[in-house]
């Protein structure tokens, strides 16, 4: 990863290429949407990571992140041990932050392109 996102990363994939954010975020929906997943209990980490994270996340973050922590892939960890050390995923706010973000960038580059078309407008 070239880019410092900041804790939690599931709460703030708006810092990630568009490509990537994308990925991560459809791969939350889907996993949250996804009644046999939702029901299923876990059984390893990975299987935890997919049931709430989604694949997207998985991929980009949390595998990478989980091996180089724990020296084991998250497939070869249980679930059990789990409990509240991980923060899991708020759809909204990943939405929220995401379209707050895209705004207040929208309106950044409207002001500066406004600013800069009234000065260039002025007499001399």
């Amino acid at each position: 990863m070239d880019r410092f996102v900041p804790y939690p990363f599931q709460n703030n994939i708006h810092h990630l290429p568009s490509t990537e954010m994308l990925e991560c975020l459809e791969g939350v929906i889907k996993a949250k949407e996804n009644p046999a997943l939702q029901a299923s209990k876990p059984r390893t980490f990975q299987d935890w990571i997919d049931r709430n994270f989604g694949d997207g996340l998985a991929r980009v973050f949390l595998n990478p992140y989980n091996l180089k922590v724990w020296a084991y892939k998250p497939e070869q960890m249980s679930a059990q041990w789990m409990g509240e050390r991980v923060p899991v995923v708020d759809v909204k706010r990943i939405v929220r932050n995401i379209t707050v973000s895209g705004l207040f960038f929208l309106l950044f580059f409207c002001i500066q392109r406004k600013s800069f078309t009234l000065g260039a407008d002025q007499p001399g």
